[in-house]
């Protein structure tokens, strides 16, 4: 009898881990979350991208994928959070520049007054472009990062604290302009004083005197209030520069599934479709905020800009990698 009760105590007991063991084996894998920086205030287009670009991974990745918005630089500035995402501290990007420092020979968006549209711009960073390859294995050798997509960003345009209408009225402005080369070459050529600096430092420049003109997206303009600094925008209508999601290489190949990978390579393509569709109803809703706000809109005639700047833009096309130039052309002609 007391055979038979041992016996039957030890398989509750193993009943009883059994379930417990199997009860631990259904619980499903905790997601694995991936942090997206930029320095770009959270408001306007750039919140717009970043939260529908989170939405659409997780519900492609049905919940295994987190993706974890920090913006407004609090993880960092521009060369710090790709740093950091180059060594998988940060997990992607969200930034106009990383190609620029990375692979800056295969990015000829940054050249102001190039490229005449978005749509063509859309082309030369997608896989249409025969030197797309080309552009991804430059951006692994030297930055350990890959390209996911792009982005529209809207038009860009200049505030200043004086009416600007034509190139003449640039001279000796002290403008500032992204830390990239092409950036402050095409300016140096319009006749400004030139100074680099981050997105999160404009406004503290603009009240000390560091600037007194800048250069932006109608969303970052609004993102940062410049109508509290600034009173004049001016459509010079200079670029479309892309904003490029980036990822970290070492985070894609050690944190996630080949299923995963394909789910948030498509949510970059979803994002990218998204703010072509979005982006000149928010840019129209910008410009509306900036006359409630009092700030003044001028609409120079563009192409004498482009012509005092194109000595700048022939430079910079011909310290671009082979072929680019003509690639680009043919993006810009609809020629794929």
């Amino acid at each position: 009898m007391r055979v038979r009760i041992l016996f039957v105590s030890t398989l509750v007991m193993v009943f009883i881990v059994g379930i417990g063991i199997s009860g631990y084996a259904a619980e499903p894998p905790k997601p694995i979350k991936l942090s997206i920086a930029g320095t770009s205030a959270f408001t306007g287009a750039h919140k717009a991208a970043c939260t529908f670009f989170a939405e659409k991974v997780k519900e492609l990745t049905k919940g295994q994928v987190i993706v974890e918005i920090f913006l407004g630089g609090v993880l960092g500035g521009e060369r710090e959070c790709h740093e950091l995402t180059s060594v998988g501290e940060i997990d992607m990007m969200e930034s106009a520049l990383g190609i620029a420092w990375y692979a800056p020979e295969y990015d000829a968006t940054t050249i102001s007054f190039y490229f005449p549209d978005y749509e063509s711009m859309d082309r030369y960073w997608s896989p249409v472009n025969p030197i797309y390859a080309n552009i991804q294995k430059t951006l692994l050798a030297s930055g350990k990062l890959r390209h996911l997509g792009a982005f529209d960003m809207g038009v860009r345009a200049m505030t200043s604290s004086k009416p600007i209408h034509k190139p003449a009225d640039l001279k000796g402005i002290k403008m500032r302009v992204q830390e990239i080369p092409q950036s402050v070459e095409v300016w140096k050529e319009l006749g400004t004083l030139v100074t680099p600096l981050p997105g999160s430092e404009i406004v503290s420049a603009l009240q000390t005197g560091v600037i007194d003109a800048q250069e932006n997206t109608l969303s970052n303009i609004a993102g940062r209030s410049m109508w509290e600094v600034q009173k004049y925008v001016i459509f010079t209508n200079h670029s479309r520069m892309p904003q490029h999601v980036i990822i970290s290489e070492k985070t894609w190949q050690q944190k996630l599934s080949n299923e995963q990978r394909a789910a948030i390579q498509q949510a970059a393509n979803l994002l990218g479709k998204m703010m072509m569709k979005e982006i000149q109803k928010m840019d129209n809703e910008f410009i509306n905020k900036f006359k409630e706000k009092g700030m003044v809109l001028i609409n120079p005639e563009v192409e004498p800009f482009r012509k005092a700047a194109w000595p700048a833009v022939e430079r910079l096309l011909g310290k671009l990698a082979p072929g680019v130039k003509e690639a680009a052309d043919r993006v810009i002609k609809g020629v794929k």
